[in-house]
Formats: structure tokens, sequence, C-alpha cells
């Protein structure tokens, strides 16, 4: 399967978009806890993929990041808890995909930002392994 095949498919299996002020996030999860198991608690975790575009105002920048996290039910009812280490890239990989400065923030201006981020995702797996293995944990979900 090419990348772009990869990143049309991964696109029709989004389970959810999450819009806050300033941020986008496109989300891939599984149903399941089961997947994987952290080393530590021996928990049963569920895996989720997260296409990130955002506006850094204090750097007048948009960004776009593609991470993995775990993610587990919380006791109180309709809460999900999701956590990663920023520094271990083995079971929290994480690729920072596109900068690009901005004068000024707009909705309309963000929204562009991630169809063009979406549009190259593509090359971006041709350049990056990381990115093309966290495509291919979002399809396998």
């Amino acid at each position: 399967m090419t990348n772009t095949e990869a990143v049309s498919q991964m696109l029709t299996k989004t389970h959810a978009t999450k819009v806050r002020d300033r941020e986008i996030t496109r989300i891939w999860k599984s149903v399941e806890t089961d997947l994987e198991a952290l080393d530590h608690t021996n928990e049963p975790v569920g895996v989720q993929v997260e296409l990130e575009v955002r506006h850094d105002g204090g750097n007048k920048q948009f960004i776009a990041s593609l991470r993995k996290v775990h993610w587990k039910p919380s006791e109180t009812a309709g809460i999900t808890i999701t956590f990663m280490s920023p520094f271990d890239r083995a079971n929290y990989p994480f690729a920072m995909l596109m900068r690009v400065p901005v004068s000024r923030y707009s909705e309309k201006a963000l929204k562009a930002f991630e169809q063009s981020v979406i549009a190259d995702l593509p090359n971006l797996a041709d350049q990056s392994q990381v990115v093309a293995d966290l495509i291919g944990i979002a399809n396998r979900i």
C-alpha cells in the first residue's frame, strides 16, 4: 500500500474530531483497552493516534503534530484518561509535522492549515519512518 493510500484509509477511519479554541485534533482510537499493557502497572490500555493542529500565539505560528498515546476509562463515567511520555519514543512515538508562521490567528486559516497538513501527509510519511509508522498504527486500530 502506498503512503497516499494509507493516508486515505486512515482519514476514513477517524474516530472523532475535537475542536477547541485555536486547536483541531483528529483522533483514531482503539475500541478495546486490551491492545497493549503498560510495563509499570500492567493494566490494560487502549491505543490512540492524534493529529493535532493548533495555533501557538506566543510564537505566532501554526503547528501540526502526530502522536501515539495510551488511553483508559476513568472511574468517573464518561471520562477517558490519555497519557504519554515525551521521553519514551519507543512506546509513544511523536512527529512534529509542520510549523508555519502566521501574523494573525483566524479560524479559517487554521482549517486551511489542517487541510494542507492532511494533503502533505503522504509526502511526510515518505520522509519519516515515524510518520509512516503512526499512520500504520491508526489504520490497524
